[in-house]
């Protein structure tokens, strides 16, 4: 196994740990999402003469859907990544900037540095007919 294989298999690692992450915020904000409702009809019944505006939180249930699709792309760009598709790492470099801003930064980063290869890029560029 030559070094930018190595890389390759390394940056696809740093993808299902992030995957692996995402399924845990996944969880989480199902969590967060019946105990805020819970919290909601609490205080329903303590002031049932106040008007809240809404029946219940469901901005809540909006914090899974960016974690869900991002599990979702995840797989699909691992799949063909092995393959060396370019498009694939096009997509995992997004996927790793996308997870840049939460608590996922250290493996986005290293993921990012196993992209951004000299010997890895070229390859994927050369797939994609880049000249560089």
């Amino acid at each position: 196994m030559d070094l930018k294989e190595q890389k390759i298999k390394n940056a696809i690692r740093c993808l299902l740990i992030s995957a692996a992450m995402q399924i845990a915020q996944l969880g989480y904000s199902a969590y967060l999402m019946m105990k805020a409702r819970t919290e909601f009809d609490k205080l329903i019944q303590k002031y049932p003469d106040q008007n809240f505006g809404v029946d219940r939180p469901e901005i809540f249930g909006a914090s899974a859907i960016l974690p869900a699709l991002m599990i979702v792309a995840t797989f699909y760009v691992v799949q063909d990544l092995k393959k060396e598709k370019g498009w694939a790492w096009i997509a995992a470099l997004v996927i790793f900037m996308l997870n840049i801003p939460s608590w996922i930064l250290p493996v986005s980063v290293i993921g990012l540095i196993m992209l951004f290869d000299e010997r890895v890029r070229s390859t994927f560029l050369k797939e994609l007919d880049i000249a560089f």
